[in-house]
């Protein structure tokens, strides 16, 4: 067996770039590992050479060109981008701190040096910015803390940074850890409430839980104030391991409950919760998030979907004999005897 690239593009086929028509392409960032023996994770492959990849989609043919490429960033393991075409990066170590890279995006989608700011945590792995785009939320997974940092109008990370407590890491290792890594907290992701804004949801990939925290203080400062736990799935059918969780799109000003889903990581399963809309405080939002626990508990179909074994869908419902004399009769009331 010939040994595998250490380009991760190279399994597909990219071409150099080519001039395509900016209306007829979609550029596409990609992240790669540059170091194995430092991570919380044990991946496949060899390392990349390369840290970014600026990729180029022909909208006409379906084809990738490569544009660019960034060298120099310790194990990219995750891109946000902002609005204003800065691209943050996340490294990930379990042996020193993680840092939040920015990057200027030209019209092609190049690359260039604008920010870094430390997380001051290991093996940083999600980054959330706000809808008001003033503040961005972090993860470091091994040491699960959390923190907040503001954002100036530019894009540029600021370098005051708001940590909460980081929890103790009692593994000695990379092996010690996959073998007990439920043992321990160990946060994976944050994402705020895209209806309130001000709680956080965080899977907690230790301890089978969903944290959530309050988004207090001021512009200045803004703070994570824990606030409760949710369950991430029915514990009976566990261990299950949160690891992402996404809320169902709604459309701006609606009230309507929205539907909100959990990737475990280790019972490969996707759990699907109902968030009241009406729930605005932690305590609502335990109480309305277990009630619905409960209530689909007895059907696990409406609680937690195997992502191994996807169910058919079920067959179309027979139509209904359509009257209009009984709808008349119904809603017309009967004349009585005299």
């Amino acid at each position: 067996m010939p040994p595998l690239s250490r380009d991760p593009t190279a399994a597909y086929p990219i071409s150099e770039d080519t001039s395509i028509p900016p209306e007829e392409r979609t550029t596409l960032w990609i992240c790669s590992y540059t170091k194995f023996d430092n991570l919380a994770h044990a991946p496949r492959g060899t390392p990349s050479d390369h840290s970014l990849h600026t990729i180029h989609l022909d909208e006409r043919t379906g084809a990738l060109h490569r544009h660019s490429t960034v060298d120099g960033v310790l194990n990219p393991a995750f891109l946000r981008f902002h609005p204003k075409g800065v691209v943050y990066a996340l490294t990930e170590s379990i042996h020193e701190n993680g840092e939040i890279v920015g990057f200027t995006a030209d019209a092609a989608g190049g690359l260039s040096p604008l920010c870094r700011q430390s997380a001051h945590g290991l093996s940083t792995c999600f980054l959330h910015l706000t809808t008001n785009l003033e503040h961005v939320l972090f993860v470091n997974y091994w040491d699960s803390s959390l923190g907040v940092c503001p954002v100036k109008p530019d894009g540029v990370i600021a370098e005051k940074v708001y940590l909460q407590a980081p929890a103790k890491v009692h593994a000695g290792g990379l092996a010690d850890h996959l073998a007990n890594r439920q043992s321990e907290p160990h946060a994976h992701s944050i994402v705020l409430d895209p209806m309130h804004r001000r709680i956080a949801f965080v899977p907690d990939l230790g301890t089978d839980r969903i944290r959530l925290y309050r988004l207090a203080g001021s512009a200045e400062r803004t703070t994570l104030e824990p606030a409760d736990t949710l369950p991430c799935a029915p514990p009976e059918q566990g261990p299950h391991g949160p690891r992402y969780i996404e809320f169902e799109p709604r459309a701006p000003g609606s009230r309507a409950d929205s539907a909100c889903y959990v990737v475990n990581e280790i019972s490969s399963t996707v759990s699907v919760r109902r968030r009241a809309a009406r729930a605005r405080s932690p305590a609502l939002i335990a109480s309305t998030w277990r009630r619905c626990s409960a209530s689909t508990r007895r059907s696990r179909r409406r609680c937690s979907i195997p992502t191994r074994s996807p169910r058919p869908p079920a067959a179309p419902a027979a139509p209904r004999p359509f009257s209009p004399f009984s709808r008349w009769s119904r809603r017309c009331p009967r004349r009585r005897r005299p």
